[in-house]
C-alpha cells in the first residue's frame, strides 16, 4: 500500500494568517501548502465534532491509494467522510497518535479550487470579525 506524506496538522489557540473556517467541524485551518513542510494549523472551536485526540495532539496526514484496505484492523476515530467531492478522509489512532488518511484522485490545484468554492475568503473574514 502506497502512502505519501501530505501534511502535519498542529492544534493551536492563536489565529493564524490565511486561515479559513470549516463550519461543519467548527475549526479554522490554514492551507497546508503555505509552509515548506506542509504545516497546517488547526484552531478548534467549541462544539467541534472531531475527537479530543485530534483536537489536542498533532496529526500526520497521508494520501493513500485504497482507504478501505488501509482501515482493516485499524482503530477509527472519525469518518470516513467526504469534505469536498473526490476527497475522502478518515482519522485513525496508531500507537496513541492521531493519523489522517486521505484518498483522492484530485490534483492539489483541483483541491484548492474546490476549497475556494466551499470556504471563501469573504466567509473567513466575516467569521474572524465575529470572534
Amino acid at each position: 500500500m502506497a502512502r505519501v506524506y501530505h501534511h502535519v496538522g498542529i492544534p493551536t489557540n492563536e489565529p493564524k494568517e490565511g486561515e479559513y473556517y470549516v463550519e461543519e467541524w467548527k475549526v479554522f485551518l490554514t492551507p497546508h501548502d503555505i509552509s515548506d513542510y506542509n504545516v497546517q494549523w488547526c484552531r478548534y472551536q467549541e462544539g467541534c465534532v472531531l475527537p479530543d485526540l485530534v483536537k489536542t495532539q498533532a496529526h500526520v496526514a497521508f494520501i493513500v491509494d485504497d482507504m478501505d484496505k488501509e482501515l482493516v484492523g485499524k482503530k477509527i476515530l472519525y469518518g470516513p467522510f467526504t469534505p469536498i467531492d473526490g476527497w475522502r478522509v478518515v482519522f485513525i489512532e496508531e500507537c496513541g497518535a492521531p493519523i489522517e488518511l486521505i484518498e483522492t484522485s484530485l490534483t492539489e490545484d483541483e483541491v484548492k479550487a474546490m476549497e475556494k468554492k466551499v470556504f471563501s475568503d469573504e466567509d473567513v473574514a466575516n467569521d474572524l470579525e465575529d470572534l
